[in-house]
């Protein structure tokens, strides 16, 4: 495939992100922000990112603040952001941006 076809998918691509990036509904959710490094360790989860150990962790529960037996999607950012704030000192901060709803149910507690 030559260059042109390459370029070709790859606006196709950009195009279909810059849609979905502008569309109501969408949260981009991510590990840290663009000057940070996103922390990795053992100690989480046998070798996850921080990220990743504690947003699997909220989803089993420790998210539900409120104890009502559903976790949402506002209860699983304040968690995760709170907890790989801490386990990094401050050094990694999540990227979150979008037009979302924060009671969205994400998981139910048991």
């Amino acid at each position: 495939m030559g260059s042109s076809g390459v370029t070709v998918q790859a606006n196709e691509t950009n195009q279909a992100i810059l849609k979905l990036a502008y569309s109501p509904g969408r949260i981009s959710f991510t590990a840290s922000e663009a000057s940070e490094i996103s922390h990795e360790s053992r100690d989480w989860g046998g070798g996850h990112g921080v990220f990743t150990y504690y947003l699997l962790e909220g989803l089993k529960c420790r998210a539900d603040t409120n104890g009502d037996q559903l976790i949402t999607l506002g209860e699983m950012i304040d968690y995760t952001s709170e907890k790989v704030r801490r386990a990094t000192r401050n050094k990694q901060h999540l990227d979150i941006s979008g037009t979302f709803d924060r009671n969205m149910p994400m998981a139910g507690a048991r």
